[in-house]
């Protein structure tokens, strides 16, 4: 951050720029090195983007290039947040003082909202520290690094604010001045071609990412502001009176519309108006109740106004949203009305699209054609059928003209699990063609989900596939190319009775009876999905109570089975269980813990660490302490490496002392003292001792409210000197 302000000391003479001479600076190329910056952005390399920067920021003060100056100074700041933590803060401190030495008015608000967007950031990365502070009131601690959630909010607001109090000015300053500050959009330049329109823009982004401890709702009901007067149209909602303070983080977003919209009232730009109040209806959506009750009438009164112009796209985009929020709350039994309303959205979208099929984004209501008519379907029903059941199946779709179907034979079970677990396994010579199957399609609306039924005609047991080819072909089949069932009058189960000890059971399927002399076959996976096929190693036999009983001695759990009987061997394999319940309650069982205690949290490197550990032992409810117990402790560093050891045995109280000298020179970090059974963690930096003490005089009185109370202290250094004129 040095070379930050050494370069503030030449900032005066930049920023007393003209408008000319800002027009011909705005010529000037950086394209290369900003693009070059970006690359490193992109791959994560703070540093390296940090000196090409330093290279531009040259430059532009050379040329005197205030907007570079400001760009490049962000990014720096930006850097450092994230490259050295010691020096977070100093950013502030600059950008602080560029805002006074400036006199340009639009640089000035530049600034102001660039720190306003930067205190947000600087509290979101520490806002786990900052929460955990007490609220000091309208104090406000010299040191960033004391600064509560409120002052952060309130600098936020008050910068925010200051970037568009200058209002004239900045209407009458075109974005294009700061382009390289801003990184302008074709239809932001068409909507919002001043300054006061992108500072008003990035004010509301910010402000809508502040938490506010209140409900929006609350907040609106304590201020006696119907929720419903937010829904209202541009020229009612800019009236509303909100009376707003500093502390009222949650209408800071809405006061700033308000400006927003009247600016651009004034100035007759009802495009943008348009623009802005279909964003302030996303803001809204935080009001659920208000907003699902209001927003589609108030898009509809748009709509009616707008009909004639290609902006009513827009329009078109934000209730199309609502339309589908309504189509995915209603349930299968409002199949009927769910049509309906799907029908209502895709003619809208329709008439929409031929209305205006040249407009910019016209292909937004495109891309939402395409995803109402994405041709799909889906197969579902059960994956074993009875041997003389109706082997009936559900294909649920949507635009899709006709539907045929190859059944085909596995020839092994271990071929199907092979395919599911690896998409590269090759199944095309391990099945046998059975027949083709024309699936009637019904005739359905494109854009509407239907549901039909086929049953495939087989009677054998067996393992099959049902391979689909539909019209439109879909680009990518996924999970819906094949669909796997079997045909087996058997039916097992499996269970985890104890560590290692699998219970199998097999029964007929259709009369529940259990199976005596059934094969059980166990499966292992010698390696991996990628080069291994599961392999037969065990086959075990059923009692006359349908029970096998399986001791694995496998490391690994890709252990599988399935079941034959006579003829019928047509069983998918199956995984058998990881875990089991342990029934029997048994609370018997020790549990040592090693409770370790350190002097303090934050040591430099050279300083020595006392620490005490205290050995407890747990059983039924039960807590002893361990006596004449030899424990091992180890220090380890940041990187988790072993520093030293040394091993001690605990007193008749169960505890032990013992001290760590931590070695010069070492990474600063996050270092631990463990033992078996515990763990402590403390943090080693190299910090600056203070140069001086403060101490006060002990009271020996007692007060009552409202007295004033006096303290008398002295600040002296710990050499003994007092010092003079200490603040």
């Amino acid at each position: 951050m040095k070379k930050v302000i050494l370069v503030l000391l030449i900032l005066i003479t930049v920023f007393g720029i003209s408008a000319q001479n800002r027009k011909i600076m705005k010529d000037r190329n950086y394209t290369d090195e900003w693009l070059t910056v970006a690359e490193f952005e992109k791959k994560s390399l703070p540093q390296s983007a940090s000196k090409v920067v330093d290279a531009i920021l040259s430059k532009a003060i050379k040329e005197k290039n205030s907007p570079q100056v400001i760009k490049a100074l962000i990014h720096q700041g930006k850097y450092d947040l994230s490259v050295d933590t010691q020096n977070d803060t100093t950013i502030f401190l600059n950008l602080n003082d560029m805002l006074e030495k400036s006199n340009d008015v639009v640089e000035k608000s530049v600034i102001h909202s660039m720190l306003g967007e930067l205190y947000l950031q600087y509290y979101q990365k520490e806002q786990w520290t900052i929460r955990q502070r007490t609220e000091l009131g309208d104090f406000v601690p010299s040191d960033m690094k004391e600064w509560t959630k409120n002052v952060f909010y309130n600098k936020i607001v008050e910068h925010l604010t200051a970037s568009l109090s200058n209002k004239n000015i900045l209407i009458n300053t075109q974005v294009e001045d700061y382009s390289v500050v801003i990184e302008l959009g074709k239809d932001s330049r068409k909507h919002y071609p001043t300054m006061f329109d992108f500072l008003s823009l990035r004010a509301i982004e910010i402000f809508a990412s502040l938490e506010s401890d209140e409900d929006l709702s609350k907040t609106l009901a304590r201020k006696g502001i119907p929720q419903k007067s937010l829904f209202a149209s541009a020229e009612e909602f800019v009236k509303i009176d909100f009376n707003i303070v500093p502390s009222d983080y949650n209408l800071w977003v809405y006061e700033t519309y308000q400006k927003l919209l009247n600016s651009l009232i004034e100035r007759g730009n009802n495009d943008a108006v348009l623009l802005t109040e279909l964003n302030l209806l996303d803001n809204l959506s935080v009001l659920r109740t208000s907003y699902s009750e209001n927003t589609k009438s108030q898009l509809a009164r748009l709509l009616q106004k707008w009909e004639d112009d290609p902006l009513s796209i827009e329009i078109i985009d934000k209730l199309a949203n609502i339309y589908q929020n309504e189509i995915h709350s209603l349930s299968e039994s409002d199949s009927l009305l769910k049509a309906t309303k799907t029908k209502e959205l895709y003619e809208l979208l329709i008439k929409s699209i031929s209305k205006f099929p040249k407009y910019s984004r016209i292909s937004v209501l495109g891309n939402r054609v395409s995803s109402m008519t994405q041709p799909q379907f889906n197969i579902t029903g059960n994956k074993t059928f009875p041997i003389k059941a109706d082997k009936v199946l559900t294909i649920s779709f949507r635009n899709i003209k006709s539907l045929n179907a190859k059944l085909y034979r596995i020839n092994s079970p271990i071929d199907v699990q092979m395919v599911q677990m690896r998409s590269s396994y090759d199944i095309n010579n391990k099945r046998t063609f059975i027949k083709d199957i024309n699936i009637p399609i019904p005739k359905t609306e494109e854009y509407l989900f239907n549901d039909t039924t086929f049953t495939v005609d087989v009677d054998a047991p067996g393992i099959y596939m049902l391979e689909f080819d539909s019209t439109p072909k879909l680009e990518s089949y996924g999970i819906n190319a094949n669909y796997f069932f079997t045909v087996s009058d058997l039916a097992a189960f499996s269970r985890l009775s104890s560590k290692d000890k699998y219970d199998l059971f097999v029964v007929d399927r259709v009369t529940g009876k259990p199976l005596k002399n059934a094969k059980v076959n166990i499966y292992k996976l010698p390696g991996n999905w990628r080069d291994t096929k599961l392999t037969l190693v065990e086959t075990l036999t059923t009692n006359t109570s349908g029970l096998a009983v399986y001791h694995k001695n496998i490391p690994n759990n890709d252990v599988f089975y399935n079941v034959e009987s006579g003829n019928d061997n047509s069983l998918i394999l199956s995984r058998l269980p990881y875990a089991y319940y342990n029934m029997s309650n048994n609370q018997d069982v020790d549990i040592e813990s090693t409770h370790i205690f350190t002097d303090r949290s934050l040591y430099r490197p050279g300083q020595t660490v006392f620490y005490k550990a205290i050995l407890t032992q747990s059983k039924n409810d039960e807590h002893l302490l361990q006596t004449q117990k030899s424990v091992e402790f180890i220090l380890r560093d940041a990187n988790s490496r072993e520093i030293s050891k040394q091993t001690l045995t605990t007193n008749e109280y169960g505890s032990v002392s013992g001290e760590f000298v931590l070695p010069q020179g070492t990474l600063p970090g996050s270092f631990s003292i463990e033992a078996k059974n515990g763990r402590v963690n403390f943090q080693v930096e190299e910090y600056k001792r203070p140069t001086f003490e403060v101490t006060f005089e002990k009271i020996d009185k007692t007060y009552k409210f409202g007295e004033e109370i006096t303290l008398t202290g002295k600040v002296e250094s710990f050499s003994g000197i007092k010092l003079q004129n200490a603040a």
